[in-house]
């Protein structure tokens, strides 16, 4: 058993040592490739490893550089994209070797293989692949300078990507903050007054616009409040406050009572026990009914309100669209008054604490919903607006 044992072992050492000569056989080269970079980073250096060691890092430089020269012969711009990320694999099967031929320089081997310039070829591929984006959006900026946002945008990502080749290619930083600028639509807001006294509607379109910083800033759109002189305005939200909603107050009153026998103390007694010929003192329990009322008063109070909003053209007057936010709150307070023992109170009749508070004020209701719906305004616009 031992002998079959050692037999097999020795088969495995003698296949794994062949393994590397049959993939590369085979046409394998990426795995005879890494397979001998294996074998050859620690012990003996064996011939054979070596041998494939070279064959198949040629092999795959001569074949990355076929691929290379005819993505290069095809002349579509594009296509260097496809070249740099072959580049990387170049220079990175290169550190690879690289490695490990130090390591046969000092075992007294020197293989030869055939290095291909990565880098150099890395640097040629950033160039044209930033000269192609910044080509691309040359193409879009004639629209863009008419005043086609779309166009201005679509540049400006272009040359972002040209930036990301090379930061300073020629003029693509001034032409990317040319294009942000020609991209961004600019907005005023303009508060309307309706029937609701200028005093009230003023109140609630200083709860909408508090805490807000103009001109801001949302992507591709700016805010103004006022009509700024440096930009051409775009579009103007005309926006009011209607269907204010007051509830009033509302008092739900809810009635419970209970009566729970309670233990009150206890009363000792002496007893003569004829038995024994003797008094014993005996002790009883004494018990008592005791009950509990308990009114617990719901208050609340509804109040409603709804913001309309119209897209227009700042130039023309033009009506372009429009939306609507509702927004609700409910306030509400809870307190109980307990009459009678408190002892008797359980689970199904609770004292629920707190005490009769009065409502807030509807207008100052109304200003909390204002300045709530700032969130769905500017989401909406945004929906609304390119």
């Amino acid at each position: 058993m031992k002998e079959l044992f050692y037999i097999g072992v020795l088969l495995f050492i003698i296949a794994s040592c062949n393994r590397p000569q049959k993939l590369l056989a085979k046409g394998k080269d990426e795995k005879a490739f890494s397979t001998s970079l294996a074998q050859l980073k620690n012990g003996k250096v064996r011939t054979k490893h070596l041998n494939v060691f070279e064959q198949s890092f040629n092999q795959l430089n001569a074949r990355d550089a076929y691929i290379v020269d005819d993505l290069k012969a095809d002349g579509r711009p594009k296509l260097w994209l496809e070249i740099l990320d072959i580049s990387l694999e170049i220079g990175k099967r290169q550190r690879k070797a690289q490695r490990i031929e130090e390591r046969l320089r000092r075992k007294g081997f020197y293989p030869d293989l055939d290095w291909y310039p990565s880098k150099e070829l890395m640097e040629e591929s950033k160039n044209n692949i930033a000269l192609y984006y910044y080509n691309e959006a040359q193409q879009l900026i004639p629209l863009a300078q008419s005043r086609d946002k779309k166009a201005a945008r679509e540049a400006y990502f272009l040359l972002q990507e040209c930036q990301k080749y090379r930061a300073d290619f020629k003029d693509a930083f001034e032409l990317k903050e040319k294009m942000y600028q020609l991209g961004t639509t600019h907005v005023i807001l303009e508060p309307f007054v309706t029937d609701l006294r200028s005093k009230d509607s003023d109140q609630l379109f200083n709860s909408f616009l508090q805490n807000q910083k103009f001109p801001k800033r949302d992507k591709w759109k700016v805010f103004h409040l006022l009509e700024p002189n440096d930009v051409e305005v775009d579009l103007e939200l005309v926006f009011y406050f209607d269907k204010l909603y007051d509830g009033g107050e509302d008092v739900n009153v809810n009635t419970c009572c209970n009566t729970e026998t309670i233990e009150v103390g206890t009363k000792t007694e002496r007893v003569w026990n004829a038995k024994d010929s003797v008094y014993v003192c005996v002790t009883t329990k004494l018990y008592e009914d005791v009950s509990v009322s308990v009114e617990t008063f719901h208050q609340s109070k509804d109040a409603s309100l709804e913001l309309f909003c119209e897209v227009k053209d700042f130039n023309s007057g033009e009506h372009i669209d429009d939306f609507s936010i509702y927004n609700s709150t409910c306030w509400t307070n809870d307190y109980s008054i307990v009459s009678g023992d408190r002892r008797a109170l359980n689970f199904g009749c609770s004292d629920q604490g707190g005490f009769d508070s009065s409502p807030p004020s509807t207008f100052s209701m109304w200003r909390d919903l204002a300045s709530g719906t700032r969130y769905s305004f500017y989401k909406k616009a945004d929906q609304k607006i390119y």
